[in-house]
Protein backbone atom coordinates (compact mmCIF):
# COMPACT_ATOMS: atom_id res chain seq x y z
CA UNK A 1 0.00 0.00 0.00
CA UNK A 2 1.42 3.22 -1.02
CA UNK A 3 2.51 5.26 2.01
CA UNK A 4 1.78 9.05 0.44
CA UNK A 5 -1.52 10.21 0.12
CA UNK A 6 -3.54 13.80 -1.48
CA UNK A 7 -6.37 15.35 -1.36
CA UNK A 8 -8.19 17.51 -4.38
CA UNK A 9 -8.31 20.88 -3.62
CA UNK A 10 -11.48 21.46 -5.38
CA UNK A 11 -13.20 19.00 -2.44
CA UNK A 12 -11.45 20.91 0.45
CA UNK A 13 -12.62 24.31 -1.52
CA UNK A 14 -16.14 23.26 -1.77
CA UNK A 15 -18.96 24.92 0.84
CA UNK A 16 -20.35 21.82 1.46
CA UNK A 17 -17.24 20.35 3.40
CA UNK A 18 -15.77 23.92 4.38
CA UNK A 19 -19.86 23.93 5.78
CA UNK A 20 -18.73 20.75 8.42
CA UNK A 21 -17.36 20.95 11.43
CA UNK A 22 -13.65 21.00 12.06
CA UNK A 23 -13.71 17.80 13.46
CA UNK A 24 -15.46 16.12 10.46
CA UNK A 25 -13.05 17.82 8.24
CA UNK A 26 -10.01 16.55 10.11
CA UNK A 27 -11.14 13.45 10.29
CA UNK A 28 -11.86 12.94 6.60
CA UNK A 29 -8.20 14.30 5.99
CA UNK A 30 -7.10 11.32 8.45
CA UNK A 31 -9.23 8.37 6.69
CA UNK A 32 -7.77 9.17 3.24
CA UNK A 33 -4.45 9.50 4.48
CA UNK A 34 -4.78 5.64 6.01
CA UNK A 35 -7.30 4.72 3.48
CA UNK A 36 -5.95 1.38 1.45
CA UNK A 37 -5.35 1.96 -2.38
CA UNK A 38 -9.33 1.55 -3.05
CA UNK A 39 -9.93 3.98 -0.91
CA UNK A 40 -11.21 1.72 2.44
CA UNK A 41 -10.78 2.38 5.80
CA UNK A 42 -10.93 0.45 9.29
CA UNK A 43 -10.38 0.76 12.72
CA UNK A 44 -12.30 4.42 12.58
CA UNK A 45 -11.92 4.33 17.02
CA UNK A 46 -8.11 4.56 16.76
CA UNK A 47 -8.91 7.79 14.31
CA UNK A 48 -11.33 8.73 16.73
CA UNK A 49 -9.02 9.00 19.26
CA UNK A 50 -6.06 10.63 17.21
CA UNK A 51 -8.52 13.55 15.53
CA UNK A 52 -10.90 14.07 19.07
CA UNK A 53 -13.75 13.61 16.87
CA UNK A 54 -17.41 11.59 17.59
CA UNK A 55 -19.42 9.52 15.85
CA UNK A 56 -21.43 12.71 15.23
CA UNK A 57 -18.80 13.68 12.92
CA UNK A 58 -18.39 10.40 11.24
CA UNK A 59 -22.35 10.75 10.91
CA UNK A 60 -21.80 14.27 9.18
CA UNK A 61 -19.57 12.76 6.72
CA UNK A 62 -21.38 10.06 5.55
CA UNK A 63 -24.52 12.25 5.62
CA UNK A 64 -22.75 14.81 2.99
CA UNK A 65 -21.63 11.93 1.21
CA UNK A 66 -18.11 11.94 1.57
CA UNK A 67 -17.93 8.83 3.26
CA UNK A 68 -19.72 5.45 2.98
CA UNK A 69 -20.75 2.90 5.59
CA UNK A 70 -19.92 -0.60 4.65
CA UNK A 71 -20.43 -4.08 6.19
CA UNK A 72 -17.47 -5.55 8.36
CA UNK A 73 -16.78 -1.81 10.09
CA UNK A 74 -15.39 -0.52 6.46
CA UNK A 75 -15.67 3.29 5.34
CA UNK A 76 -15.31 3.56 1.87
CA UNK A 77 -13.63 7.30 0.90
CA UNK A 78 -16.56 8.29 -1.77
CA UNK A 79 -14.20 10.63 -3.85
CA UNK A 80 -11.71 8.69 -3.29
CA UNK A 81 -10.02 8.25 -7.36
CA UNK A 82 -11.05 12.34 -7.43
CA UNK A 83 -7.41 12.81 -5.37
CA UNK A 84 -5.85 9.57 -5.75
CA UNK A 85 -4.70 7.00 -8.02
CA UNK A 86 -2.10 4.05 -7.33
CA UNK A 87 -0.78 2.56 -10.39
CA UNK A 88 -1.83 -0.88 -11.37
CA UNK A 89 1.16 -2.48 -11.28
CA UNK A 90 2.15 -0.73 -7.86
CA UNK A 91 -1.10 -0.96 -6.03
CA UNK A 92 -2.12 -3.68 -3.45
CA UNK A 93 -5.98 -3.52 -4.04
CA UNK A 94 -7.64 -4.52 -0.93
CA UNK A 95 -8.29 -7.00 1.71
CA UNK A 96 -12.16 -5.95 2.29
CA UNK A 97 -13.70 -7.48 -1.00
CA UNK A 98 -16.69 -7.74 0.67
CA UNK A 99 -16.98 -3.67 1.44
CA UNK A 100 -14.99 -3.11 -2.35
CA UNK A 101 -18.12 -4.97 -3.55
CA UNK A 102 -20.35 -2.61 -2.17
CA UNK A 103 -18.71 0.14 -2.23
CA UNK A 104 -18.30 -0.71 -6.61
CA UNK A 105 -22.58 0.18 -6.35
CA UNK A 106 -21.40 3.43 -5.40
CA UNK A 107 -22.39 5.62 -8.66
CA UNK A 108 -19.95 8.63 -7.56
CA UNK A 109 -17.30 6.41 -6.39
CA UNK A 110 -17.10 4.30 -10.04
CA UNK A 111 -17.55 7.93 -11.96
CA UNK A 112 -14.38 9.25 -10.17
CA UNK A 113 -12.53 5.89 -10.97
CA UNK A 114 -13.88 5.99 -14.61
CA UNK A 115 -12.91 9.81 -14.78
CA UNK A 116 -9.51 9.04 -13.30
CA UNK A 117 -9.01 5.99 -16.22
CA UNK A 118 -10.09 8.20 -19.19
CA UNK A 119 -7.48 11.12 -18.58
CA UNK A 120 -4.66 8.41 -18.00
CA UNK A 121 -5.65 6.80 -21.35
CA UNK A 122 -5.50 9.94 -22.86
CA UNK A 123 -2.46 11.17 -21.16
CA UNK A 124 -0.66 7.83 -22.36
CA UNK A 125 -1.98 8.43 -26.16
CA UNK A 126 -0.56 12.06 -25.93
CA UNK A 127 2.75 10.02 -24.88
CA UNK A 128 2.52 7.90 -27.28
CA UNK A 129 1.52 10.76 -30.63
CA UNK A 130 4.63 13.07 -29.01
CA UNK A 131 7.40 9.94 -29.31
CA UNK A 132 5.63 9.30 -32.79
CA UNK A 133 6.11 12.76 -33.97
CA UNK A 134 9.76 12.58 -32.35
CA UNK A 135 11.16 9.73 -33.99
CA UNK A 136 9.48 11.35 -37.01
CA UNK A 137 12.07 14.50 -36.42
CA UNK A 138 15.03 12.38 -35.60
CA UNK A 139 14.74 10.58 -39.10
CA UNK A 140 13.99 14.00 -40.74
CA UNK A 141 17.10 14.90 -38.97
CA UNK A 142 19.43 11.88 -39.47
CA UNK A 143 18.74 12.33 -42.96
CA UNK A 144 19.72 16.06 -43.01
CA UNK A 145 22.77 14.79 -41.67
CA UNK A 146 23.31 12.02 -43.95
CA UNK A 147 22.81 14.35 -46.40
CA UNK A 148 25.38 16.87 -45.27
CA UNK A 149 27.61 14.25 -44.09
CA UNK A 150 27.99 13.72 -47.87
CA UNK A 151 28.30 16.75 -48.91
CA UNK A 152 31.29 17.31 -46.13
CA UNK A 153 32.96 14.12 -47.45
CA UNK A 154 33.22 15.18 -51.18
CA UNK A 155 34.45 18.73 -49.71
CA UNK A 156 37.17 17.28 -48.19
CA UNK A 157 38.24 14.63 -50.65
CA UNK A 158 39.04 18.20 -52.17
CA UNK A 159 43.39 17.97 -52.25
CA UNK A 160 43.99 21.02 -50.71
CA UNK A 161 41.58 20.52 -48.29
CA UNK A 162 42.31 17.56 -47.35
CA UNK A 163 45.66 19.01 -46.43
CA UNK A 164 43.91 21.67 -44.13
CA UNK A 165 42.24 19.13 -42.70
CA UNK A 166 44.77 16.27 -42.25
CA UNK A 167 47.07 19.57 -40.40
CA UNK A 168 44.15 20.51 -38.20
CA UNK A 169 44.14 16.58 -37.00
CA UNK A 170 47.79 16.21 -37.09
CA UNK A 171 48.58 19.90 -34.60
CA UNK A 172 45.14 20.40 -32.66
CA UNK A 173 43.40 16.80 -32.40
CA UNK A 174 40.35 15.29 -34.16
CA UNK A 175 37.19 17.46 -35.44
CA UNK A 176 34.69 15.63 -32.77
CA UNK A 177 31.01 15.97 -34.72
CA UNK A 178 29.43 17.32 -37.66
CA UNK A 179 29.53 20.95 -36.37
CA UNK A 180 32.96 21.34 -35.97
CA UNK A 181 33.26 19.38 -39.57
CA UNK A 182 31.36 22.63 -41.02
CA UNK A 183 32.98 25.41 -38.94
CA UNK A 184 36.35 24.30 -40.87
CA UNK A 185 34.70 24.14 -44.03
CA UNK A 186 33.63 27.91 -43.34
CA UNK A 187 36.69 28.74 -42.51
CA UNK A 188 38.52 27.23 -45.85
CA UNK A 189 35.64 28.13 -48.35
CA UNK A 190 35.69 31.86 -46.33
CA UNK A 191 39.77 32.39 -45.83
CA UNK A 192 41.45 29.85 -48.36
CA UNK A 193 43.51 27.00 -47.42
CA UNK A 194 47.05 29.03 -46.92
CA UNK A 195 45.49 31.57 -44.71
CA UNK A 196 43.60 28.55 -42.52
CA UNK A 197 47.05 26.90 -42.48
CA UNK A 198 48.41 29.85 -40.96
CA UNK A 199 46.09 30.21 -38.64
CA UNK A 200 46.33 26.41 -37.53
CA UNK A 201 50.19 27.32 -36.81
CA UNK A 202 49.64 30.05 -34.60
CA UNK A 203 47.67 28.30 -32.65
CA UNK A 204 49.69 26.18 -31.76
CA UNK A 205 52.83 27.44 -31.10
CA UNK A 206 53.89 30.72 -28.74
CA UNK A 207 51.06 32.08 -26.49
CA UNK A 208 48.81 30.30 -27.84
CA UNK A 209 47.18 26.74 -26.66
CA UNK A 210 44.04 26.40 -28.55
CA UNK A 211 42.93 22.54 -29.73
CA UNK A 212 39.81 23.19 -30.73
CA UNK A 213 38.40 24.38 -34.31
CA UNK A 214 36.43 26.96 -32.48
CA UNK A 215 39.54 28.30 -31.22
CA UNK A 216 41.05 28.06 -34.86
CA UNK A 217 38.03 30.34 -35.85
CA UNK A 218 38.86 32.94 -33.53
CA UNK A 219 42.75 33.07 -34.82
CA UNK A 220 41.39 33.08 -38.11
CA UNK A 221 38.95 36.25 -37.88
CA UNK A 222 41.70 38.05 -35.90
CA UNK A 223 44.53 37.52 -38.35
CA UNK A 224 42.19 38.32 -41.10
CA UNK A 225 41.63 41.84 -39.09
CA UNK A 226 44.82 42.89 -39.21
Amino acid sequence: MANRRMISKLLLCEDQFTDMKVESRLLYIYMISVADDCGLVSGLKQLLFLTTATMENLKELIQTGYVAELSGGVYGIVHWYQSNRVQPTRSTGTIYLQALSEMEKNETYITCRQNVNKISTQSSQGESSQNKESQGKVKKIDAVLDGENKSLQMFFDDDNNKKVKSMFTDKMGALRNMKEYQILKSLIEIYGCESVITAIEIATTGNHKGNTVQYLKKVCDSQNQK
